[in-house]
This record gives C-alpha cells, structure tokens and sequence, in this order.
C-alpha cells in the first residue's frame, strides 16, 4: 500500500478584479476614490484550505484500488447592485448598501417583483420617479447618507465548499514472467456531489439572488459535474 497526501494553506487577495481573474475591466467601484479599501478583498480564486489525498492498495488476487479524494474549502464572490450605487454612471454597481443593523441583508433595498413589473411613477422624498430602479438607489443613497448604512466590501461572500472523490479499481492477470492483462474500471466523481464553487447569483434580482448559477466544470481540467465511469485494458510485456 502507497499513500500520498498533500495540504495546502494558501490566501490570495487583491484590488477588485470585476469578479473573476483574468478580467482587463478593472475599475474602483468610486472613481473619485481610485484607493478605497473596499475595493481591496480576497480574490476570487482564494481558497484557504485545499486537500489532496491518492493511494494505491494491492489488494489478493491481483486487485488494485487507486483513490483520489481532493477537498477545497470555499471561495469568494462580489456582490453588485441592481442600481447604479453612488450615481457615477453606467457600470458602477458595486457595492451593495446594507443597514448597519442588519448588516447581511444585502438585498435590502431590492424591490419586490411586483413592484418591479409595475410602470407607475414613485415618489421618493417628493420627488417623482418611474423606475424602480432609479427608486432603490434614492433609498440606498438616503440611507447611506444618515449614517444608517453603510457600504459591503469586495468579494463579501463564499460560495460552497469543493469535493471530488475519483477511485480506479483494476485487476491483473500475469502470463508466465513478463506479459500482464490488467481490466480496469474508472470512476469520476463516484459520490455525484455537485460542485458549485463561487457560481453564484451576486445582483439582487427576484428569486435568483445568492443562489447557485452553475458548477465547476472548466474546459480545460476533467472534473465531471455528475459521476461517469469508463472500462478499459492495458496489455504489458
């Protein structure tokens, strides 16, 4: 029996990189604030503990079971608005405003659906409006300015822990000294857990908000979303 292990303990922070890592659109959420250190978080590839275990039993008869089992504990992800949050123009949506007590409640100043699906004017503060959206900003901004909330930071929240569990299960057949059968089996993601990682809906919008937008799966790395196997041989002399 072989048995390897490795941990990792690792934190990976920076300015805020427009929610994913290669993005060249980078910006303050405040352009008249270029240095704000609520743009300064962890970043979305952050993850601060991360598990690899693999191993080889040879097991009677000429049976071998091969392991992988590979843990990643969760990483961030932005919030943005669904108004533009201190009225510097298209594209500034971060942060989030929250009251300072209630300071999870992130979606405070999103209205209800059957607001939202409604075209009448508003008045907010005896002003006229006839976008909602234009009214969850004045809330947002009014709130702000008494000192009764106050501004989330970059890459506030986690998303779900990673786990994968592989495992390969052969068996040998040997032909006098120096020919061998093996007949292997391959299992992908033998648990079927879904992992989700930091996918998930960061602008408050109805029924969608902080609910899991799509798995890890990237293109290049095999990491099925739902368990697959594979049979196979492999003749050696």
């Amino acid at each position: 029996m072989s048995l390897n292990a490795n941990y990792t303990l690792s934190w990976a922070r920076g300015w805020d990189v427009a929610a994913n890592g290669s993005s060249f659109r980078n910006y303050p959420h405040d352009p008249l604030d270029l240095w704000n250190p609520l743009d300064f978080g962890y970043t979305p590839n952050d993850q601060r503990h991360h598990i690899a275990i693999s191993g080889i039993w040879q097991l009677p008869w000429g049976f071998q079971l091969s392991p992988i089992i590979v843990f990643g504990t969760a990483a961030p992800y932005d919030l943005t608005s669904s108004y533009d949050v201190l009225l510097r123009g298209s594209g500034y949506t971060r942060p989030n405003i929250v009251p300072n007590d209630d300071p999870t409640n992130y979606n405070a100043f999103d209205l209800p659906s059957a607001v939202l699906n409604t075209t009448p004017q508003f008045t907010v503060y005896g002003t006229q409006h006839n976008n909602a959206k234009t009214m969850e900003g004045i809330l947002a901004r009014q709130c702000l300015a008494a000192g009764q909330c106050h501004e989330a930071g970059y890459d506030t929240l986690r998303g779900d822990n990673f786990f994968q569990m592989d495992l390969r299960a052969a068996k040998n057949f040997k032909f006098k000294e120096r020919f061998n059968v093996q007949l292997f089996f391959q299992a992908f993601n033998l648990t079927n857990r879904a992992n989700f990682g930091n996918n998930f809906f960061n602008t408050p919008t109805s029924g969608s908000f902080m609910t899991k937008s799509g798995f890890v799966n990237p293109s290049s790395t095999m990491i099925p979303r739902a368990f697959n196997g594979e049979f196979g041989f492999r003749f050696s002399f």
